[in-house]
């Protein structure tokens, strides 16, 4: 198949047009046995998940240590419950994603590269890289 390019790194919304974060969540919990996530919490969470870009995709990590679980997270709904392990790390509280304050600067760097579907295997970013290193991984690949 042809390669495209799409136009934005996604969120869980572009991929799930038809449900809501905390209705996916829920049926997976419960279909991997572990129950329905707590109510989501009206006050400030006190514990939070980095969002990072995966083959452009916004995901978070579970914490969990051996879990192993990452989610498509959202900025609308800006929460993290892992259906896998029930946020056991976290007492099995929601944690809330924290995305980097320069979300649009990375984002426009990484949908310059090639990309296919809703998946792009070079659209990858880490809260450790800085926009300057993907540009220059960027101009390496001759992408302007």
């Amino acid at each position: 198949m042809p390669e495209r390019a799409v136009d934005k790194i996604v969120e869980f919304e572009d991929l799930h047009q038809h449900g809501n974060l905390v209705g996916f969540l829920t049926h997976h919990s419960i279909k991997a046995g572990r129950g329905a996530p707590p109510a989501i919490p009206s006050g400030e969470l006190l514990k939070s998940v980095r969002a990072r870009i995966n083959q452009g995709r916004w995901i978070a990590d579970c914490p969990t240590q051996g879990c192993g679980g990452a989610l498509l997270v959202s900025v609308a709904l800006p929460l993290f419950w892992c259906p896998y392990c029930g946020n056991s790390t976290a007492d099995g509280k929601w944690l809330g994603v924290r995305f980097p304050g320069n979300k649009t600067e990375i984002e426009s760097t990484l949908v310059k590269r090639q990309g296919w579907r809703e998946r792009a295997v070079t659209r990858n970013w880490s809260p450790d890289e800085t926009v300057a290193a993907l540009t220059r991984e960027n101009n390496k690949q001759g992408i302007i």
